[in-house]
């Protein structure tokens, strides 16, 4: 179980990482997303966040010409959001116990 603090961004984040780049550009915050990362057989199992403060309870990020592939969700749930935001994600799979269902 985790609690959502003001500073955490997003409580399920998939996509590229959260940081400046080295040479000091970007917000580190929306990254570019890089069509040479791979992100594939991705498992969210037995999470649960309550007294979610950001606007998404989840995001998944991928490059369109290389998206996202096979992400599994498992009783996961996000206790006061209701939606994800997807960019390029195939293949997204969830049980009956996984609520909200990210739908991409």
């Amino acid at each position: 179980n985790i609690e959502s603090k003001e500073s955490l961004l997003w409580p399920i984040y998939i996509g590229p990482q959260q940081q400046k780049e080295p040479d000091g550009t970007g917000n580190g915050i929306w990254p570019n997303v890089n069509p040479l990362v791979n992100i594939s057989g991705i498992y969210v199992e037995n999470v649960t966040v309550n007294n979610i403060k950001t606007l998404l309870g989840g995001i998944l990020r991928c490059n369109e010409t290389n998206p996202c592939k096979n992400i599994h969700f498992k009783n996961t749930k996000l206790k006061n959001k209701k939606e994800y935001y997807c960019e390029n994600v195939n293949n997204i799979f969830y049980d009956k116990k996984t609520f909200p269902k990210p739908l991409c």
